[in-house]
């Protein structure tokens, strides 16, 4: 029985944060926020898909989920998509794909990944410097901010 506790107050966390940021989504689209930022995205025209990618990647590191990322933006993305004429298939790919990379990016995962690789390789208890996760946040954006903008020519190409 012990183990089916331990279990659920691990998966609780990870529950609760997922059923907020769909609420948060459901929240968006029924308030008719979402149709709101798809027209104001449309108003920029094709150059906001250009911008589409960086939106979904925004998503993703604040959330640290693609799950997240899709619930708060995508309905957005698809609107955008929509009335701009443009594929809406392919802006809400773009949209996943950079939700999911800047996911790597969160903090949280920086982190944890960090203390995983110092307790396999380093004194037992030892944590991560600031100096380490700063360098480590840093590599990590720079890479997907190079990848964003291939990400950003794809959109614009399609």
């Amino acid at each position: 029985m012990s183990r089916w506790w331990a279990a659920v107050r691990q998966w609780w966390p990870v529950a609760l944060a997922t059923a907020l940021f769909l609420l948060v989504g459901a929240t968006l689209a029924a308030s008719g926020m979402s149709t709101e930022l798809a027209r104001t995205a449309a108003e920029l025209g094709r150059p906001y898909v250009a911008l589409a990618p960086w939106t979904g990647a925004l998503g993703g590191f604040l959330t640290g989920s693609t799950t997240g990322a899709n619930a708060m933006f995508a309905a957005s993305q698809a609107g955008a998509a929509h009335s701009l004429g443009y594929s809406v298939p392919t802006l809400v790919a773009l949209h996943n794909v950079a939700g999911s990379l800047l996911t790597m990016a969160s903090v949280p995962r920086v982190v944890f990944a960090l203390e995983l690789t110092s307790a396999g390789g380093s004194a037992a208890g030892s944590k991560p410097g600031h100096s380490e996760l700063h360098r480590l946040l840093l590599t990590i954006l720079g890479v997907d901010a190079a990848v964003l903008m291939v990400f950003s020519v794809i959109a614009l190409m399609a």
